[in-house]
């Protein structure tokens, strides 16, 4: 986990000049909002059949997680962890 961590800190480390300009960027910017809505459909659990045809969408040898498994293996478990993948993502 600390090498995660490490490796992710360091990816995202940014000097001050970077944040800087990306702050000017921002300014007079609208950020969109997602309408009430929108948001009412995005909330609530995932369910098994979403969570599979988002990791159809992924490419093959590709690990989806920092678990190291790859695509491959959760479609060819699916049957068998599918659910339990999906009650933990939810939880």
């Amino acid at each position: 986990m600390k090498e995660i961590e490490t490796f992710y800190s360091d990816l995202y480390a940014a000097d001050d000049d970077t944040v800087y300009e990306n702050h000017l960027s921002m300014q007079g910017t609208e950020i969109p909002k997602l309408s009430y809505d929108m948001r009412n459909i995005f909330e609530g659990k995932l369910s098994v059949k979403e969570c599979f045809d988002c990791l159809q969408s992924f490419e093959n040898n590709k690990s989806p997680g920092n678990d190291g498994l790859t695509v491959e293996f959760y479609t060819t478990f699916w049957n068998s962890i599918g659910n339990l993948l999906v009650d933990y993502l939810n939880y």
